[in-house]
């Protein structure tokens, strides 16, 4: 177990409030004698056989390691080198668009930048995830419902916001009713957001005309961990207007510029559960190079609440599969995209 005690050293060393709770928890839960131990040596020499910690060992080990869960839970360790898998909490990235120059297949990947934090840790540089391996979470924070609060916060100001005029009647939310925003730079860092945005930037070659369009596919929608139904996604320009809606209706194409192209929007959910949203890209290369097209599927997982619990769960999820996935590609399969465009 040396990554486990290296993330849980890390995390002790981060929140030192955690650390000397773990070191009163035997004393205050079973009235053992305080230990001269530091949190690290309690961890890395395992408490369980550690004599400074008298009475049960079982009860002390059971609350320590409720406070090591904890310390683990609530702060981002360091970065990982490579491409990465798990939650996307926080910070900036995109869903990306990728072509290396051949082929009539599009790439995907979700690349993210400097500052983000994915499965826990923070990146200390612009890093890449595949689509199916990356969780982007949409916390209870961001639950601002859909009503007029002339004293919210957003658009980077504290100027309120309405949500009740019919043109955002594509959300699929009843006015007054829930609705899940992820917004601008601004709004995903005093809601604690990831801040998602739509890029082409990954996009070689020459293209007729200089465009690459994205349009909503498929989006399926499971609420059965909070026993909820008829989750709609939606997304939106950053001046309001409707673009995309799962109910349909609503279905403007997304035009981004090969090799530079970087849009932010705003992306609505109507009820807590996991979305599957599937994008398709097109575009035509120039000359002969004909036309070029494929899909990838993003996974959003909308909680009521934040929950460290449920964020770990997140994580040991895709970390199973990752291994899976990473083994299945091994045999030979493309990307997301390229899969889809089969």
């Amino acid at each position: 177990m040396p990554a486990a005690n290296g993330l849980a050293e890390r995390s002790l060393d981060q929140n030192p409030a955690y650390g000397m709770l773990l070191q009163y928890s035997c004393v205050i839960v079973i009235g053992g004698s305080l230990t001269t131990k530091t949190p690290k040596e309690m961890l890395m020499n395992k408490l369980l056989q550690d004599e400074s910690c008298e009475g049960s060992r079982l009860a002390c080990g059971f609350v320590c390691g409720i406070v090591l869960a904890i310390a683990v839970g609530s702060a981002p360790a360091t970065a990982r080198a490579g491409a990465v898998h798990g939650p996307w909490t926080l910070g900036h990235g995109d869903l990306s668009v990728t072509y290396s120059g051949t082929g009539t297949s599009f790439g995907s990947e979700v690349h993210l930048h400097s500052g983000a934090v994915v499965d826990g840790e923070v990146l200390t540089a612009d890093d890449h995830g595949e689509p199916d391996e990356i969780q982007i979470v949409v916390p209870g924070s961001a639950n601002l419902k859909r009503i007029d609060n002339p004293s919210g916060y957003f658009e980077g100001a504290a100027e309120g916001y309405n949500f009740t005029g019919t043109e955002f009647n594509a959300t699929g939310a009843a006015v007054g009713g829930n609705l899940w925003v992820l917004g601008g730079s601004a709004d995903a860092a005093h809601y604690g957001t990831p801040f998602v945005g739509l890029s082409a930037e990954e996009v070689t070659g020459t293209w007729n005309p200089n465009s690459i369009s994205l349009t909503l596919g498929t989006v399926t929608f499971d609420g059965s961990a909070y026993g909820t139904t008829g989750g709609v996604f939606s997304f939106y320009s950053e001046e309001g207007d409707p673009m995309w809606s799962s109910i349909g209706g609503t279905q403007l194409p997304v035009s981004l510029v090969p090799g530079a192209g970087h849009m932010h929007g705003l992306m609505f959910f109507s009820q807590p559960g996991t979305y599957q949203v599937t994008l398709l890209a097109s575009g035509l290369l120039a000359g002969e190079g004909g036309p070029v097209t494929g899909s990838a599927v993003y996974t959003f997982q909308v909680v009521p609440e934040p929950s460290s619990i449920a964020l770990a769960g997140l994580g040991a999820a895709g970390a199973l599969a990752a291994g899976w996935r990473r083994r299945r590609r091994a045999a030979g399969e493309n990307s997301a995209f390229a899969e889809a465009a089969r």
